[in-house]
Parts: C-alpha cells; structure tokens; sequence
C-alpha cells in the first residue's frame, strides 16, 4: 500500500513541531515539514526529531517567496493532510513589527493556497487564533465563552497588536474562497493560549515568567503585565489530541475552537510557578498589554457536538512539566 503524504507548514516552531512529533515514525504516514526557520528552530529537539524518524522529510523554504519549482514540486504530492501552521506570532512581534506580522501572515498563506490543487490536496487544516475574537470581546458585551460564530471586529485600526488578528483573520478568508474555488475541504482552528514546553519566548506569558523568575535575585520584586487578565490554558498535548481529532475526521468546512472551559488569571499562574521554583518574590502589576483583553474563554459546545467531551491535562500537570521542560534546557 503507498504511504499517505501529510504537510506540515511550520513544522519548527512549537505546535508544528509537537505536530510533527505525533506523526513520528507512524509509518502509515510520510511527512513533509516546510520552515524557512526564521521562528522555529534547528534545537537540539529538532534535530533529535528528524535524526529519529524515518518518515519526515525538511524543505527549507519561505512560503512568501516561492519558486516556480517548488510549486511544482508540491503540485506532484497528493497530501491526505495540509496543516498550514507558518507564521509570525508572539506579543513581541505584534507591537515591534506589525508591518511584517501582516504581510508574511497574510503572504505566505496566499502564496500556499495558491500552489494547491484538489488533486494535491485532500483537506486543509488552517491555524487560526482567539486574537480573532479580541475587537469583539473588547467592543461589546455578552460574548464570553466566545462561540465560533461571533462576528469578528477590530475596534482599534491604529492598535499595533490588531496586525496578529487581522493578518489571521485575513488569512481564514483567504481559506475559506480559494479552497471553495479549488474544491478543497478545510477546518479553520481558533487556538486558545496553548502552552507546553519548547514554546519559544517572544512574549509568550508562561516560559516569560519561567525566565524571569529564574533570572531573579532574592529581594527583587517581580514585574507582570496584566495580573488580573484571565486566559484558557491548554496544553500541548491536549492541544494536538483535538488538532488531530479534527485533522482526521471527515468534517469539513467548519470553524472549531481549540481550547478547555476554564478562565485562570494570570497572577494565579505566576503564583504556581513561584511555588515549583522555591522562591518568594513580591509581585508587582505593570498593567495590561495595550489593546490585550482581559479575558478569553472559548465556547466549546459545537468542538463538543462534533466530537464528544475530551479529558484534559490539569493545569497543575501541565505547568509543572512545561517549568521542569524550561529549568532543564537552560
């Protein structure tokens, strides 16, 4: 029987890779990873990746530039599988860079979808994001949990951080017209906070604090944004269950949000990682990220109606292994 191809876009960074982990030596499988490596990295657990597997294959490749030759060489698979999760994100970016957040967000979407035919590819799996939901969160009331079917808004043009939502919101239109117009089947699917180890640090909140923390001399005070913000944390692995679960299933077309029912303010975060690290600092607010929503809480009932009640890794475990992951590489 001939191996079924799968593609994973981003297969360096943190969901990719943990993706690509997944399909490891799954010999039912081929996979093909594409990074240009610019947010993923050649670590020691990537190289460990593909050193044990004998069914990944690496293309070094900027989706925003792509040759006529590659497009043709992508033209000659036929993916069972397409997870596009390229892209620029982290907090960091979306307020130094905006301008290039949105157009290799945007680009490199387009630029893929374009080299894809329904005879190349059999389902499109697009990462998308609860950014999606923060102008409407932030500008009106009642839409928390947030369902899949809330109309998304910017409230602030001029706000640096809108670059991550709009270049993704952009990016889900991009998914739905040109896979309508190729005949492609798609899932979108709305990430919420995932968290797990090999995360990176350009902003993201848990292995920022787990640095800081580390970097701290007794008698110092901690700085942290927004305390009293709540988020919907979600690990890693719970994470790849559900992106699989939907990758596989012969749903289509749809929106899902990829998240747990339960809001944890991020003082409570900060709190459990003081107490696996042994000290004791004083905590300080330095208020909220500019444009950042106070809170994040995804409605899961259609996730649920689709696919069943999942169980979920506790936050406790999950921490724990991400900061004992985080104290071991450095």
């Amino acid at each position: 029987m001939d191996k079924k191809w799968i593609l994973i876009t981003g297969g360096a960074g943190f969901i990719g890779y943990h993706l690509a982990c997944h399909y490891k030596n799954d010999l039912r499988y081929e996979v093909l990873i594409i990074d240009n490596f610019s947010r993923g990295e050649k670590d020691s657990c990537f190289v460990q990746l593909i050193s044990e597997s004998e069914n990944i294959t690496i293309l070094n490749v900027d989706l925003c530039y792509l040759k006529e030759s590659i497009i043709r060489a992508l033209e000659s698979y036929t993916f069972e599988i397409v997870y596009h999760f390229a892209a620029t994100n982290g907090t960091n970016n979306f307020y130094k860079n905006p301008s290039h957040v949105l157009e290799n967000n945007i680009n490199s979407t387009n630029m893929l979808l374009k080299s894809l035919t329904n005879n190349c590819c059999k389902k499109f799996v697009f990462a998308s994001t609860c950014e999606t939901y923060y102008g409407t969160i932030n500008k009106f009331e009642g839409f928390l949990p947030t369902p899949e079917e809330v109309p998304l808004c910017i409230d602030d043009i001029f706000n640096k951080r809108a670059s991550y939502a709009i270049s993704k919101i952009a990016g889900e239109s991009f998914v739905i017209n040109m896979c309508h117009a190729k005949n492609i089947p798609f899932v979108i699917l709305r990430y919420h906070n995932i968290y797990g180890e090999r995360m990176g640090k350009d902003g993201h909140v848990i292995p920022d604090i787990i640095a800081r923390i580390k970097r701290l001399e007794n008698n110092k005070a901690l700085e942290v944004n927004g305390v009293s913000q709540t988020r919907s944390f979600m690990y890693i692995d719970d994470a790849i269950k559900d992106t699989i679960k939907v990758a596989e299933s012969y749903f289509s077309n749809e929106i899902f949000n990829i998240g747990i029912e339960k809001e944890t303010a991020i003082i409570d975060i900060v709190k459990r990682l003081l107490e696996y690290s042994g000290k004791n600092f004083e905590i300080i607010d330095k208020g909220s990220p500019l444009g950042s929503v106070d809170r994040r809480l995804p409605d899961m009932n259609k996730f649920k109606e689709f696919f069943g009640k999942s169980k979920y890794t506790s936050l406790t475990e999950g921490l724990l292994k991400t900061y004992l992951w985080y104290n071991k590489k450095e």
